[in-house]
């Protein structure tokens, strides 16, 4: 199947306006870089949670490093972060601090 190009298209064919793209210079600039630390999506993850909890002005709070996090958002209220696993989290939403660690107490009981 060949695929015609429209001449009198500005954008494509002899009468072309646009220099054709090159691409760039070098191969090893057409991919990503290499993960050369082996972290990892969850590492990078986790280490993020991490550091926006200690850079913040005490809103954020880890109750059990890499399980549970704590954090108060804009508006005031307040969010419980649980780690399941796989990059994935259950958030659980409250109106104070104290409710939202209470309810992470009962999550650990109950395991």
């Amino acid at each position: 199947m060949a695929i015609r190009t429209n001449r009198n298209d500005p954008w494509h064919g002899p009468s072309s306006s646009f220099q054709p793209n090159e691409g760039p210079a070098r191969d090893s600039d057409q991919f990503a870089p290499l993960d050369l630390r082996g972290t990892g999506l969850r590492g990078f993850v986790e280490r993020e949670l991490q550091s926006r909890a200690a850079t913040s002005s005490g809103t954020n709070l880890t109750l059990i490093p890499g399980k549970l996090y704590l954090r108060q958002l804009p508006n005031g209220s307040w969010e419980l972060l649980v780690y399941r696993g796989r990059s994935c989290y259950d958030c659980y939403a409250g109106e104070s601090r104290e409710e939202l660690i209470q309810l992470a107490e009962d999550l650990q009981e109950g395991r």
